[in-house]
C-alpha cells in the first residue's frame, strides 16, 4: 500500500518555526505581528496563504504578499528546524510501516526546499517520494500532488492502493479529489470537533492508531461502503481475533456486535455465513436444524451434517481469514455462492458492529444501511429464529 502523509500537523508540530518566521518577516516589513498561539488557525494552505492571513486586511494584496515572504523564506531555511519536533510515536510507527512493505510519501503545501530538508532531517531514508509546493504546480487540495506521487511510485505498488492521512479540512478535500481515502489526525493544528462537525468520519487521536487502520481489506470494505453511498461509522483497535478479545475494545454505542461462523454441507458444495448476537453459543446439531427447517420449506436441499469451513475455503469465498470473518466477506463472493443466515434478532437491532474483514476495526452501521449492503451485495439472505 502507498501511504500518503501531510507534513505539518500530521508528522510534525512546526508550529513555533512558523509563526516565529512569520513574526520576523512581518516585523521586518513593519506589520504587527500575532502570538504563537495565533498561527495553527492560519496555516494549511501554503507559504503565501500564511502571510496573507497574518497580514493586517487592508494590507493583503500579491505585491505585499510577497514582499514579506523575502524575509520569510531566508528566516525559515534557517531555522525551521529550531522548535519543531516529530510528534510523540510518529517515527517509530513510520519504521513499522516502512518494515511491513508499505510505500511512503510525504504531500505538503510547503515550499519543495524546505520539505525536503525538514523531512531528510527528522525521518532519513524512511520516505520513497517527497513532494512539496513546486512552481507551475497547483497546491492542496488539488489532486496533482497525490497524483504525481502515486505515478512515481507506480512501478513499486502493483496493487494500486493507496491512503492519505493528514490533520485538516484541505487534506480531506485533497484526498478526496484525488479519489483516495483519508484518515484524519486529531493530534494535529485542526481540533477533532471541526473534524466532526465537518463530516469526517475516520478520525485517529494517537500516531499508534496508524498501524491498527492500515489494512487492504479493511479500505476495501470502506471504500465499497462509500460507493454505494451505504452511511457507517469505524474505529480501530488491536486485534481482536475472539469475541472476548474485542470486547476490551468495542465502544459502548449501543449497537449490536454479532458473532459470525462460516460452515459448510458434509459434500463441501454449499457454504453457509452464520450471524447472531456475539454473546449466544449455538450448537452445530441446532444450526443444522433451523437451515434444514428453512431450506426445506423452500424446496431446496437440505443441507445434511454441517461442519466448520476450512480456512482454505474461507480465502477461497470470503477472502478472508479466521477472526476476521463477518457480513462484509461477501464482497469477494461475485458469484453468491455463500448463503447468509441471520439471526431474526438482528431484525430489531438499531444498528450492528462487524469487522470490517480485518480484527483491528469494528464498522457501526444502522439497520437500514445493513440492509442496502445486502441488496448492494446480493447473496441470498435468511433469518433463523435461534431462540425456539
Amino acid at each position: 500500500m502507498t501511504i500518503i502523509f501531510d507534513l505539518d500537523g500530521t508528522l510534525l508540530n512546526t508550529i513555533d518555526d512558523l509563526g516565529y518566521a512569520c513574526n520576523h518577516a512581518l516585523s521586518r516589513s513593519g506589520f504587527p505581528t500575532h502570538p504563537i498561539e495565533d498561527y495553527p488557525r492560519m496555516v494549511g494552505n501554503g507559504i503565501n496563504n500564511l502571510i496573507r492571513r497574518a497580514l493586517p486586511e487592508s494590507e493583503r494584496t500579491e505585491e505585499t504578499i510577497m514582499r514579506v515572504r523575502e524575509s520569510f523564506v531566508p528566516y525559515y531555511d534557517a531555522h525551521n528546524c529550531d522548535f519543531t519536533r516529530p510528534y510523540e510515536g510518529i517515527t517509530e510507527v513510520l519504521h513499522a510501516l516502512k518494515s511491513q512493505g508499505h510505500l511512503l510519501a510525504v504531500a505538503s503545501n510547503k515550499y519543495q526546499a524546505a520539505t525536503e530538508k525538514i523531512v531528510s532531517h527528522f525521518f532519513p531514508d524512511i520516505f520513497d517520494v517527497i513532494l512539496g509546493e513546486r512552481e507551475g504546480i497547483p497546491r492542496k487540495p488539488d489532486p496533482q500532488i497525490v497524483r504525481d506521487i502515486i505515478s512515481k511510485l507506480s512501478t513499486l505498488n502493483t496493487q494500486l492502493s493507496t491512503l492519505y492521512l493528514g490533520d485538516s479540512l484541505v487534506d480531506r478535500d485533497t484526498a478526496a479529489n484525488a479519489g483516495v481515502p483519508f484518515i484524519a489526525c486529531s493530534w494535529g493544528f485542526v481540533s477533532r470537533e471541526t473534524l466532526t462537525t465537518a463530516g469526517v468520519t475516520r478520525i485517529i487521536d494517537q500516531p499508534q492508531d496508524i498501524l491498527w487502520t492500515i489494512s487492504e481489506r479493511q479500505e476495501r470494505v470502506l471504500r465499497y461502503l462509500e460507493e454505494h453511498h451505504i452511511p457507517f461509522t469505524v474505529y480501530n483497535h488491536p486485534e481482536g481475533k475472539t469475541i472476548e478479545e474485542a470486547k476490551r475494545w468495542w465502544h459502548d454505542d449501543g449497537s449490536v456486535h454479532c458473532k459470525n461462523i462460516f460452515m459448510r454441507n458434509h459434500k463441501g458444495d454449499q457454504h453457509y455465513l452464520i450471524c447472531f448476537p456475539c454473546d449466544d453459543d449455538l450448537a452445530i446439531h441446532d444450526i443444522e436444524h433451523w437451515l434444514k427447517d428453512i431450506l426445506v420449506s423452500q424446496g431446496k436441499k437440505a443441507p445434511g451434517k454441517l461442519s466448520f469451513a476450512s480456512p482454505e475455503r474461507m480465502m477461497r469465498y470470503l477472502g478472508l481469514e479466521p477472526g476476521s470473518v463477518s457480513p462484509f466477506g461477501l464482497i469477494n463472493d461475485t458469484e453468491h455462492h455463500v448463503i447468509l443466515f441471520l439471526d431474526s434478532r438482528l431484525k430489531e437491532a438499531p444498528s450492528l458492529s462487524f469487522h470490517p474483514n480485518d480484527c483491528r476495526g469494528t464498522v457501526v452501521i444502522s439497520q437500514e444501511a445493513f440492509r442496502q449492503y445486502l441488496a448492494a451485495v446480493g447473496n441470498t439472505v435468511e433469518y433463523i429464529h435461534t431462540c425456539d
